[in-house]
């Protein structure tokens, strides 16, 4: 029986035959003969560390460890004022020379090569003497206060990231902040990055809170000066102790009074009368309303200097004659001084063309201690001021003589008004 086969038939079994065909021909050969392997690359270079830091000092030299690369190594630093670089036993050795940044090439025979930057300095950290700030201050008053840093590489850079703290370094690494409370209860605060020349970085925090105390204190709660009737007197007490923002009132409206935002109470005034006392009471209160107070009494006085201000006249031995704390030689004026002693009477002072001129004038001799008859003339006029004062009876004390110049101090009194002066002249 024959078995008739299309035409599709016939095209499909020759395919899988010639199939057949291949597949055999492929998987005829010998088991026995050696393949043919693809030859190995070469490995690449490979060098660990991302940024070595090497120390400056004796042997303290680094290796930069190499992972993998084809041998025979080679190294070189791209500035050897800071860096160089050896092949020691297959090792590449680097040596620190001075702080800075560098990098350091190296290659291996295969014609790779990897460039890897250096930091060399003296450490690799930077050490404060403090890792934490706090400062004391009254509300609103700047405070200061100093961290030293103890190690680090130098070209030091400070920032704060609280604009109210402000901060600053110096080359030798002092670094310097300043800040104020703003609020009683809450404190300022900060945190300070310093960084130096290599990009090492230290933190280290700041808390400046305002001062409190329950009890308002001064330094006096009861005051005696002297005043010369129709000059001016001032008096100054300080807060020892309180919350800042200090306020202050006298309830004389003859004597005056202000204040420091740091408590300096100014008292000032001028004392009238030379019959009676000028007192007052001063209250001074803070933030938060506590009251401190002080008398205060000025007595009539006439003396003409204090002590201190003697001290002070004496200490200067230029040729000088002052009135009210005022020059009497006006705009540098070329006066003749007179220094003259005739029928029993010391005249001191000086004289321009017979137009201006102050005078002195007193009994006795130059010898320290007080003296009498005085008397003191005066005429200038330098608009718009116009002083004029005729043998005016004085009380004159010549407070020093030390064989080549004396000094003088006296005082009157015209319309009311206290009025002193000194002078110092050769003998």
């Amino acid at each position: 029986m024959k078995i008739k086969i299309d035409m599709s038939m016939k095209i499909i079994y020759k395919t899988m035959l010639m199939t057949v065909v291949v597949l055999s021909f492929f998987s005829c050969g010998n088991d026995d003969e050696p393949g043919i392997d693809t030859p190995p690359s070469n490995p690449e270079l490979m060098v660990a560390e991302d940024a070595l830091f090497v120390k400056i000092g004796e042997d303290t030299d680094a290796e930069l460890e190499i992972l993998q690369g084809g041998g025979e190594y080679n190294a070189f630093s791209t500035n050897e004022n800071i860096a160089k670089a050896e092949v020691v036993d297959g090792k590449i050795m680097i040596k620190g020379i001075s702080i800075g940044k560098t990098y350091i090439v190296v290659s291996d025979k295969n014609g790779y090569y990897e460039k890897k930057p250096i930091l060399v300095g003296l450490t690799d950290v930077i050490e404060l003497d403090k890792t934490e700030v706090e400062i004391e201050s009254l509300l609103n008053i700047s405070a200061y206060a100093t961290v030293n840093i103890i190690e680090g590489n130098g070209g030091y850079k400070v920032v704060s990231d609280n604009p109210k703290v402000t901060v600053s370094a110096s080359e030798s690494g002092t670094i310097t902040i300043m800040g104020k409370p703003e609020d009683i209860e809450t404190p300022t605060t900060a945190a300070v990055t310093v960084t130096d020349v290599l990009g090492m970085i230290s933190v280290f925090d700041v808390c400046i809170s305002a001062h409190r105390t329950d009890v308002l204190k001064l330094d006096e709660t009861n005051v005696e000066a002297e005043g010369a009737v129709g000059k001016s007197f001032a008096v100054t007490i300080n807060v020892v102790d309180g919350n800042g923002g200090y306020k202050v009132v006298s309830d004389n409206q003859d004597i005056q009074v202000s204040v420091t935002a740091l408590g300096a109470v100014k008292i000032t005034g001028i004392l009238k009368n030379s019959d009676t006392d000028l007192v007052a009471t001063i209250t001074v209160t803070d933030i938060l309303n506590l009251k401190a107070t002080c008398i205060i009494r000025v007595l009539p006085t006439d003396k003409t200097y204090t002590e201190e201000e003697i001290q002070a006249i004496v200490a200067d031995n230029s040729r000088r004659y002052y009135l009210d704390d005022n020059d009497q030689i006006i705009g540098g004026l070329a006066v003749s001084f007179k220094n003259e002693q005739q029928n029993g009477q010391v005249t001191y002072g000086w004289e321009y063309y017979n137009v201006y001129y102050s005078l002195l004038t007193f009994s006795g001799d130059k010898s320290e201690g007080k003296k009498m008859d005085a008397s003191f003339s005066y005429y200038s006029y330098f608009y718009p001021n116009y002083i004029y004062y005729q043998n005016e009876p004085v009380t004159l004390e010549i407070i020093k003589n030390d064989g080549r110049r004396i000094w003088g101090i006296f005082s009157f009194i015209k319309d009311e008004v206290s009025h002193r002066g000194y002078f110092c002249d050769s003998i």
